[in-house]
């Protein structure tokens, strides 16, 4: 009995085993469709491709193939999706998206083709602002706008010398969004620089921004004042590159006549301006910058003091805001027209006097301390008057002055050279001229231990009056000397020596140039030979004061110009190149 249901058992299992082996197999492919995006659109960035797969057994996986190539990538779990990267793609290139789905039984299919475009348009990064540069004293730094975007991943700040940005380089690169400036040590001159900044994202595509130019003249011409009379009397290059400007003012201030002092940055553009003065007359003859990054100016004051005219010694911060100011002189007219902080942070100033002394004026020197209060002060002169108008401190300690005198010399009024040590005590001077008139302006220490002279003479040159430049030894004993000019006046002048060893002049002219009066700027060699001259000038009355090289090796020089017919002159301020060239007007 039991082995009869056994075979029972045996032929029912043989009976299943012979059904289930005659069974169809599964060929059924899945289907599939893609259902982003969509046909004929366009795409950008990161693209999420979504499909919808069925199978009547079950999808066991799906797989992304663009213009018929697989990328590898695949997703088993409904919904389906792929993330697919155009930023690899040209933009603006035709692409095929098809799917294909997988079954168990590994039946596949693919989806209709799906066509799009790449478009990176809306994909890019915002682009980057640049804005205008900024120039310090020996740099400038480019700065940009930042991006706020979540996918950011750096800057790249591009520079070319072309405005299209051929050949750009690359100066600087960042990763960190609010680092947005970069400085550039060192000024070039009068070349042009494009500055861009290339934004890029975490995908790999970039913006650029908007295009900055860089140009620094190393010449210009600005013109300062109001509606009355102005003047520059002095000019120096300061620490940070730019320039500061002495001179008077009737145009704004307290009083009829104010000292003005201008500070300008390096291409000649205001950064402020002081006046300083009382209700009367007050004068800003020179200027200097002094250890603490501040200035001091000398000149003359009616509104202050004793008398008449008083010697006005003003100190400012680096802002020429006004820290203290002295004023020295009796009851008579007393005047400094030249000053230099001295080795122990005092003062040193040069000027006339009418109150003390032998003559009519004298030579006047006076020596501050730190504070401007006097230490000393030395008259030097006789009986008839004697103008001091320039001292320079020698490598000695001491001091050498130059003006005209009437006291001493061969005719009206000479040249006067005096030479004193540290303590004011005089070891000797000179007096150059024949029998006309002749003036010293300025007197400078040059690198053989000599002296440089500029003056004017109606004793020697070419016309009525010429400028005049004198060289003597350590001792004052003269090597040689020029005169320059033509058949009218020229006159006033001041003078440095040049890096090159020469020497550059500066004065006025009615012998050349355009107006009544133009300016007349000479370049020599180191034996008082003219190399160049150049003459700056409108139709009216344009004077020179100052001259100074400046670290460029070109020049910068302060005066006035009278700009209409029947106008006040205002300062005038001219930067020029190393040969004495100035920008077309």
């Amino acid at each position: 009995m039991i082995d009869r249901r056994m075979n029972i058992v045996v032929l029912f299992l043989i009976v299943g085993f012979l059904l289930i082996g005659c069974e169809e197999p599964d060929t059924t492919a899945p289907t599939v469709s893609v259902s982003y995006p969509a046909h004929g659109t366009s795409v950008s960035g990161v693209v999420n491709v979504t499909c919808i797969a069925t199978d009547n057994v079950g999808v066991e996986k799906v797989e992304l193939w663009i213009d018929g190539v697989s990328t590898g990538l695949t997703d088993d779990t409904e919904p389906y999706s792929f993330t697919w990267n155009t930023t690899q793609y040209e933009d603006g290139s035709t692409h095929v998206i098809t799917v294909r789905a997988c079954d168990v039984n590994d039946n596949k299919s693919d989806s209709n083709p799906i066509t799009v475009t790449v478009d990176q348009t809306d994909a890019l990064p915002l682009p980057g602002m640049v804005y205008p540069i900024e120039i310090n004293s020996d740099s400038y730094t480019i700065k940009w706008a930042q991006n706020q975007e979540d996918d950011f991943n750096s800057y790249e700040l591009r520079e070319s010398l072309h405005q299209n940005m051929d050949n750009s380089t690359l100066v600087y690169a960042s990763t960190t969004a609010n680092d947005t400036s970069h400085t550039i040590t060192g000024l070039v001159m009068d070349e042009n620089r494009y500055y861009q900044i290339v934004t890029i994202d975490n995908w790999g595509l970039s913006s650029i921004s908007n295009i900055e130019l860089y140009f620094i003249s190393s010449s210009f011409m600005s013109v300062f004042g109001g509606s009355d009379s102005d003047a520059g009397r002095f000019v120096q290059q300061t620490s940070d590159g730019g320039f500061i400007i002495s001179g008077t003012t009737q145009s704004f201030g307290s009083g009829s006549d104010d000292a003005w002092l201008i500070k300008v940055d390096i291409m000649g553009n205001e950064e402020w301006n002081k006046t300083f003065g009382g209700a009367n007359i007050d004068y800003g003859h020179c200027v200097k910058q002094t250890n603490d990054g501040g200035y001091i100016i000398a000149g003359a004051t009616r509104s202050f003091g004793n008398g008449n005219y008083d010697a006005y010694l003003i100190k400012t911060d680096a802002n020429g805001d006004e820290q203290w100011n002295r004023t020295f002189g009796g009851v008579e007219t007393d005047y400094a027209n030249s000053i230099h902080q001295s080795t122990d942070g005092g003062y040193i100033l040069a000027g006339i006097t009418q109150s003390t002394g032998n003559g009519n004026y004298d030579f006047w020197l006076i020596k501050t301390n730190t504070n401007g209060d006097e230490e000393w002060n030395r008259t030097y002169g006789g009986t008839n008057q004697d103008y001091c108008s320039s001292m320079d401190i020698t490598t000695d300690g001491g001091f050498i002055l130059v003006g005209n005198t009437r006291s001493f010399g061969n005719g009206g009024s000479d040249i006067w050279l005096l030479k004193v040590d540290g303590n004011g005590s005089e070891e000797w001077s000179k007096t150059f001229g024949g029998t006309a008139e002749d003036y010293g302006y300025l007197v400078q220490q040059i690198t053989d231990g000599g002296f440089i002279i500029a003056g004017a003479t109606y004793s020697l040159g070419a016309g009525s009056q010429d400028i005049w430049l004198i060289k003597t030894d350590a001792s004052g004993d003269k090597e040689w000397n020029k005169s320059y000019g033509g058949s009218d006046n020229d006159f006033y002048s001041s003078a440095q020596q040049t890096i090159d060893g020469g020497l550059i002049v500066a004065g006025s002219t009615l012998s050349f140039g355009n107006g009544l009066a133009d300016i007349m700027l000479i370049k020599t060699d180191a034996g008082g030979v003219e190399e160049w001259s150049r003459f700056f000038g409108g139709d009216y009355s344009d004077q020179a004061f100052c001259v100074k090289q400046t670290t460029d090796s070109g020049y910068i020089l302060t005066g006035s110009t009278v700009l209409s017919d029947g106008g006040e002159q205002n300062v005038w301020l001219i930067k020029t190149d190393a040969q004495g060239s100035v920008p077309s007007e």
